[in-house]
């Protein structure tokens, strides 16, 4: 089970330095299923060296962008708040590049192994072999250029923005924009019934006890924890993560 986090500020948390270029900061990790979610950066005059051949893991990953630019094939370029979800076995990383520092919150559901294909089958990304889980492949170069329903609330306008779910186990992943003075609509029930986690993009929010979280406040709370109601006390953006049942 992973560790239950409370909103905290991800300055705080020892910033590791695994490979030349690339530094990471572990948000949460389960010491049974090695699942992680981390604030990963990376610098390429620091010698960070892209992935140089596609690739494919057993577990899934999912990256949020929070600053800066990348992409997996050279031709769709992420931007801040764009956003990839690449299922288990789905091969990626045809001609990788971040050709400036960039920051991204990466969640993986396991250890990262790499299988490699010197001779793919396409050049866009791919399933080889068969699914394992109900959420389907997503790429979002940018979110600003659709549409962002609004939400329900009990003060001012929230809106969202789906990057991906899986309607069958309730998993989903969204940013959701508040403006200032927003609030949350009055919460089903006072405690969650499933992990979620939450990382403030831009802005500050606050929650109905008066703390205030801003610009990269991270929390991962379990399945029992007090459910936050957050309001915007700037324009802000908060990227949320809802786990399966």
């Amino acid at each position: 089970m992973r560790p239950h986090v409370d909103f905290i500020d991800t300055a705080e948390i020892p910033e590791i330095n695994p490979r030349p270029g690339t530094y990471s900061r572990i948000l949460s990790r389960d010491p049974e299923t090695t699942a992680r979610t981390a604030l990963v950066r990376v610098v390429p005059q620091d010698g960070h060296v892209d992935q140089a051949q596609p690739h494919c893991h057993e577990t899934s990953e999912e990256i949020f962008v929070v600053s800066g630019m990348m992409a997996f094939d050279s031709r769709c370029w992420l931007h801040a708040g764009g956003y990839i979800y690449h299922p288990p076995r789905w091969v990626h990383g045809f001609n990788s590049n971040v050709p400036v520092e960039s920051a991204f919150v990466s969640r993986v559901s396991g250890d990262l192994r790499f299988t490699y294909f010197d001779t793919p089958r396409d050049d866009y990304p791919y399933l080889e072999g068969e699914a394992v889980n109900g959420r389907d492949a997503v790429i979002v170069a940018s979110p600003w250029a659709q549409r962002w329903p609004v939400i329900a609330s009990a003060e001012g306008q929230i809106r969202e923005f789906l990057y991906s779910d899986d309607p069958s186990a309730g998993e989903r992943s969204v940013l959701r924009r508040y403006d200032v003075g927003a609030l949350d609509a009055a919460p089903p029930s006072a405690t969650l019934d499933r992990c979620e986690e939450y990382f403030v993009q831009e802005g500050v929010v606050e929650d109905e006890n008066g703390a205030r979280y801003g610009k990269g406040f991270y929390a991962c709370l379990l399945a029992g924890s007090r459910r936050p109601r957050l309001r915007g006390i700037d324009n802000a953006l908060v990227y949320h993560h809802v786990g399966a049942a």
